[in-house]
């Protein structure tokens, strides 16, 4: 997610404090996850960026080769599935004469990838998501609703395809679906080293649980991550905070601000985005309180003002060639 800023902190005449005129304007949403490492692409923009598209199953002839069955774009002329078989698909395919394997051609590089083993599961979601795709193309609130349905689906496969699907998702949409899930589900499994890179959009979606677990789990996590200066799950901790508590919880974010002991660039840096997407989407109390909140660690962090600043500077593309109307604080 980033934010334009038309009018950059000044200094003051005093050589302590620092003017507090901040104009956020906001941008078209962007896809506001938060990464400790780099997000994998979804199946389903795997599936649209796909040139050729087919179900695989072994080559009678070679056990170790796959061999295109249907195509779902493209020709099956095109798909010489670079893949070996691994042991594990073998005897899935080998137990279930219905089980298939998804592949994608990327149109740009050429690369392949496999995406999904497909059986009596997950058929129907994979039969839905297939179906979907050129509307999903235009219609992006419908294709995160899909997703968001899926968080309590019985199959982990089905729940975790569904996290990276609305990790895509811009904020703003975020809020206005129904992403109930099951809270227990979410933190047993945070630990799991197979899915580190689930562990920003986890965090995010424990920020619409109203469950007391997931709220002492995102603020003992965020109390860690400022110990670190490099966790990057930091911001994705305060976003959700601020979700589930709102005013309450700008107040539990700038407690925990207060009481540590240092604070890196990095950190800081986090902490002001997700302030920010709370300030341009958030409730009038919830905006208040961030505004207040920010002007009070300008005013007395003068480096503080300098994130602030380079957060935004450092995206060229935040400006606007027109001036909007903004928020003073």
């Amino acid at each position: 997610m980033f934010f334009r800023l038309d009018q950059m902190i000044r200094p003051c005449v005093s050589t302590v404090l620092l003017s507090c005129t901040l104009t956020f304007l906001p941008m078209a949403a962007m896809p506001c996850g938060f990464h400790a490492v780099s997000a994998r692409e979804s199946v389903v923009s795997s599936l649209m960026d796909g040139a050729v598209v087919v179900l695989a199953t072994t080559d009678p002839d070679m056990p170790f080769q796959y061999k295109a069955s249907e195509a779902i774009k493209g020709d099956l002329t095109e798909a010489e599935i670079p893949f070996l078989v691994d042991s594990t698909t073998r005897r899935k395919l080998g137990s279930n004469l219905d089980g298939r394997v998804l592949f994608a051609k990327n149109a740009e590089t050429g690369n392949w990838a496999r995406l999904a083993y497909i059986d009596t599961s997950n058929r129907q979601v994979f039969q839905h998501i297939l179906s979907n795709l050129e509307a999903w193309s235009t219609q992006r609130v419908s294709r995160y609703q899909f997703f968001g349905s899926l968080l309590s689906h019985k199959e982990p496969s089905i729940r975790n395809m569904a996290l990276t699907e609305l990790d895509q998702a811009p904020y703003s949409i975020l809020q206005t679906l129904d992403t109930s899930s099951d809270t227990q589900t979410l933190l047993g499994s945070f630990s799991n080293p197979r899915e580190m890179y689930l562990k920003p959009a986890k965090i995010l979606t424990l920020g619409f649980s109203d469950s007391e677990a997931a709220g002492q789990f995102l603020l003992q996590g965020f109390e860690r991550s400022l110990t670190h200066a490099q966790d990057r799950l930091l911001g994705a901790y305060a976003t959700a905070i601020i979700e589930r508590d709102g005013l309450d919880g700008v107040n539990k974010v700038s407690a925990a601000v207060s009481a540590a002991s240092h604070l890196s660039a990095e950190s800081q840096d986090a902490i002001f985005q997700a302030m920010m997407i709370h300030y341009l989407h958030g409730p009038r109390q919830t905006r208040e309180a961030i505004a207040k909140t920010l002007r009070h660690w300008i005013v007395n962090d003068p480096g503080f003002a300098e994130i602030a600043r380079n957060s935004v500077a450092a995206r060229p593309d935040s400006l606007v060639p027109s001036q909007r109307r903004g928020i003073r604080f």
